[in-house]
């Protein structure tokens, strides 16, 4: 009687242990959240169908306050939400008893910290698993895109200012070749070089051209 009574519980324990090896919960183990933001949290529950989902609980916990309970689901009171540091910003969705998530709305960094889904069912017990929600700063929407606007921008007012001053160079050196050419109507050398307009026999207004250099090459016909 004593072998049988061992065997009988041997048999249990293996059929509990099977049947626990055969359901396990599947959820992101890390979530990130921006600032401002709304985010969602998944869990769901693989398992045979002769195992029953007789409640779901979602809690929090952070390395700055204690454990906290967010939302209990049960088939037979529905929903209730609990007083905790996210009421009113949580949403619980049931797409289906095993597979449930809840949304938060307007995210704070507070909001940090570990987030447990947990199950209980019938005959296997209770079941749970954990995801990390990181929260970071608001994402900046086109960030890249405007940084080469802003080259742009500084390119074309570069352009603007410098074009004044190529206008006047421009100018000048056109204003130098003809005081340059009205001098030499028709040259006594082959070849006759100014290396500056200032240089010409005569000439008051080649003052204006002291900073210009102008090179003239005149042959005979």
């Amino acid at each position: 009687m004593e072998l049988c009574h061992i065997f009988s519980l041997m048999l249990i324990c293996m059929t509990l242990s099977t049947s626990a090896q055969s359901q396990q919960i599947i959820a992101d183990p890390e979530v990130t959240a921006y600032l401002g933001g709304d985010v969602t949290l998944h869990c769901r529950l693989q398992s045979e169908s002769t195992v029953k989902i007789t409640q779901v609980q979602w809690t929090w916990e952070s390395t700055e306050k204690k454990k906290e309970d967010i939302v209990i689901h049960n088939p037979a009171h529905k929903t209730h939400y609990f007083n905790s540091a996210f009421s009113g910003r949580v949403v619980y969705t049931n797409q289906s008893l095993g597979h449930v998530s809840i949304n938060i709305t307007g995210v704070k960094l507070t909001d940090k910290g570990k987030f447990t889904c947990q199950y209980t069912t019938f005959p296997n017990g209770i079941m749970k698993t954990t995801t990390t929600l990181i929260v970071k700063a608001k994402k900046v929407q086109g960030q890249s895109s405007h940084a080469r606007v802003t080259g742009i921008l500084v390119c074309v007012l570069l352009l603007i200012s410098c074009l004044p001053i190529a206008v006047i160079v421009m100018t000048k050196n056109s204003f130098c070749r003809r005081i340059l050419q009205a001098a030499n109507p028709r040259p006594a050398s082959p070849s006759v070089v100014y290396e500056n307009a200032r240089d010409l026999p005569g000439s008051e207004l080649s003052m204006d051209c002291t900073y210009t250099t102008v090179s003239l090459h005149l042959f005979y016909n």
